[in-house]
């Protein structure tokens, strides 16, 4: 055998160790972060991405969250309203009371239409509170009791489109965190003779459209 028929027939070196080391190192974190992407993916298409309204609902400021049993549904009575008007609430519709609610949701008019804001009573999981009654009896109105403003009087007019999308999402994710259930969400007029939320308030509807999506 000739000098360049054996050189042509001769195994090609291996190569130098440290090279192959390296690569199959980035090889193997290659394929981790593959799988650990992988493996996000699936936990977020079965566990599901928190929604906007939820993380307002449940803000990481919070206290822990205590037992609720029922929901109260308010309007402010006026056309236009703030957080800081909605509060007061309970002063013009239950007289004595302390001024207070969980949730205020906005009309566009003061506040983004739709736009659901917790207020510092929700935040440090407290009761509202009556100097008839102390804390958790507002009025008539059962201990336990998560109360929600809607800014506008439906008296006169009906809630709009938005802030029934957002109150339904309220409530069907108070249902599901607190484990209330359907017949525990009222109106402030089921329980008080009061006219809250007022006549144009399509209360029926709302307890459709809930129990649908709790269903759902």
């Amino acid at each position: 055998m000739t000098d360049a028929e054996f050189q042509e027939a001769a195994p090609e070196p291996a190569g130098d160790p440290d090279r192959v080391n390296v690569r199959r190192l980035v090889t193997v974190v290659v394929v981790l972060v593959l799988a650990m992407a992988a493996g996000i993916g699936l936990c977020s298409l079965v566990m599901g991405v928190p929604e906007k309204a939820d993380r307002t609902i449940f803000p990481p400021d919070m206290v822990a969250l205590r037992a609720w049993r029922l929901v109260v549904i308010h309007h402010t009575g006026t056309a236009e309203g703030d957080l800081t008007a909605a509060m007061h609430v309970h002063a013009a519709v239950a007289p004595g009371a302390v001024p207070g609610c969980h949730f205020v949701i906005g009309n566009g008019r003061g506040m983004d239409d739709g736009e659901i804001a917790a207020t510092p009573l929700w935040i440090a999981q407290r009761e509202v509170r009556s100097s008839a009654g102390g804390e958790g009896a507002a009025g008539a109105v059962p201990p336990g009791a998560v109360h929600v403003v809607l800014v506008g009087d439906f008296g006169r007019d009906p809630p709009t489109a938005d802030q029934m999308r957002s109150l339904i999402r309220l409530a069907s994710a108070l249902a599901g965190h607190c484990r209330i259930p359907l017949t525990r969400v009222f109106v402030h007029s089921d329980l008080e003779a009061v006219d809250c939320p007022g006549a144009a308030f399509p209360t029926a509807e709302l307890l459709r459209r809930l129990g649908e999506k709790l269903r759902g």
